[in-house]
């Protein structure tokens, strides 16, 4: 599973029960990784900077080791985070784990604005294979007017 790829950059300012979270989910004991997010999550306050790091992290080993309700702990971190793109990331692998494609690209994009350079947002929008809009939404891709306003617009940027 090559969504499994932290890509956190400075663990030193994370707590050491959230690193060994990552240190289990890199090697996929998924049981142990919940636990020290769980760990994770529980020694900080509400209003700690990390907690939604955290949340979407423990959502995300919930939801790994077959706990559906980690989706939600996923969709909350990210409701109320404004500057990780990491709970994204995880958002965006949930999504793609309960195969909705849809909710994927609006996680990823949602991150990327957040953050625009962020490893695995990028290595995962570019693995996903996202589109860009067609030129007339209200046609079909396949539409020749969209074919030939596609290779127009491709041509001259």
């Amino acid at each position: 599973m090559a969504y499994l790829k932290a890509v956190y950059k400075d663990y030193n300012t994370c707590c050491k029960s959230f690193s060994d979270g990552i240190e289990f989910l890199q090697r996929r004991a998924i049981e142990d990784a919940s636990r020290s997010f769980q760990l994770a999550c529980d020694s900080v306050s509400i209003s700690h900077s990390f907690r939604n790091k955290y949340i979407s992290y423990l959502g995300f080993s919930q939801l790994l080791s077959g706990d559906i309700d980690g989706i939600k702990l996923c969709r909350q971190a990210a409701k109320q985070e404004r500057r990780d793109g990491d709970v994204f990331l995880n958002l965006a692998r949930a999504e793609f784990l309960l195969e909705s494609r849809r909710r994927t690209v609006i996680a990823l994009e949602l991150g990327l604005e957040i953050d625009s350079q962020h490893e695995g947002l990028l290595l995962m929008r570019s693995r996903l294979g996202i589109r860009k809009r067609k030129p007339l939404p209200f046609l079909h891709r396949a539409h020749p007017v969209n074919i030939k306003l596609g290779c127009f617009m491709r041509k001259n940027r």
